[in-house]
C-alpha cells in the first residue's frame, strides 16, 4: 500500500488527502488506475441490485439499505453523531464497516444519500483501490466527473455519487413521476427545457414545488433530486458565462 499523499505531485491540491485514506498503485504505466463504468452501465447496475434489496419497494429506507448490506455482504451500518465534523460517511473495506454521521434528525435524506455513496464505493470493488473513503458534503454536490489524476480519485467519488442517485431514484419511476407532476402544473419545454431554473421567482417557486414533491416520493435531499433531473435532462439552468 501506498500512502496517497505521497503520489500527489508537487502543486496538486492537498485537501484531496481529506477523501482517500491509502490507495494502491498497481501500475504505474496506467494512466487511469480504476475501471470506470458508464452511466448507462451503473443505471442497469442499480436496477439489479434495487430488486436484490426491495423488489417491491418505491422508497428504499435507510433500515432496509443497512440490513441489506449486513445479510447480504456482511457490512455493518454504524451510527454516530459528531455535529462538529464535516464527514457525512465513511467506509472501512478492511473492517467492513460504514459509518454514517447522523448528528442532525432533519438530514434523514442525506444520510441515506450518504450510505448509498459508500455501498457505492463497496460494490464498485474500489476497496481494490483504497482502504477506506470518508465523504464530505461537498462530495454530494460532484455532477460531472473531473479530468484530472487525482481523475482517478475524484472519479470514484462521481462513480459514488451517481451508483447512489441511480439506486434512490430510479430513472424509469422518476420519469413517470416527474412527468405527471409537470403535466399537472402544465409544465412545457417552450425551448429551454421543462423545468427552466434560473433567478425569476416565478420558475423558483415552480422549481421547489417539483422537487419538494420528488423529496417525499423517494425520501431524498433536494440536491439529489436537482442533480438527477439534470441529468435525465428534465431540468436545465442558464449556462455560465
Amino acid at each position: 500500500y501506498v500512502l496517497f499523499s505521497n503520489i500527489i505531485k508537487e502543486g496538486a491540491d492537498n485537501n484531496i488527502n481529506k477523501h482517500i485514506t491509502k490507495i494502491k498503485n498497481k501500475d504505474k504505466s496506467k494512466k487511469s488506475l480504476v475501471p470506470y463504468k458508464s452511466k448507462s452501465e451503473l443505471e442497469d447496475f442499480c436496477q439489479e441490485v434495487y430488486k436484490d434489496i426491495a423488489p417491491e419497494s418505491e422508497d428504499l429506507t435507510f433500515d432496509e439499505l443497512s440490513s441489506w448490506l449486513l445479510d447480504k455482504h456482511e457490512i455493518e451500518t454504524i451510527n454516530i453523531s459528531n455535529s462538529d465534523s464535516k464527514t457525512l460517511g465513511n467506509i472501512n473495506f478492511n473492517t467492513k464497516k460504514i459509518y454514517i454521521n447522523s448528528n442532525d434528525s432533519s438530514h434523514i435524506g442525506r444520510n441515506k444519500f450518504t450510505l448509498c455513496h459508500e455501498i457505492g464505493h463497496y460494490l464498485l470493488a474500489h476497496g481494490d483501490y483504497m482502504i477506506g473513503e470518508r465523504c464530505l458534503d461537498e462530495d454530494l454536490n460532484i455532477e460531472e466527473p473531473p479530468q484530472i489524476m487525482i481523475k482517478d480519485i475524484m472519479k470514484m467519488e462521481y462513480q459514488a455519487n451517481y451508483f447512489a442517485s441511480c439506486l434512490l431514484i430510479p430513472k424509469t419511476s422518476l420519469s413517470q413521476y416527474f412527468l405527471s407532476i409537470a403535466s399537472s402544473l402544465e409544465l412545457y419545454d417552450k425551448g429551454y427545457g421543462i423545468l427552466y431554473v434560473d433567478n425569476q421567482q416565478c420558475n423558483q417557486d415552480t422549481y421547489y414545488r417539483v422537487t419538494g414533491e420528488l423529496m417525499r416520493v423517494y425520501g431524498v435531499s433536494r440536491i439529489a433530486i436537482k442533480i438527477r433531473l439534470k441529468e435525465l435532462g428534465f431540468l436545465k439552468e442558464p449556462s455560465k458565462a
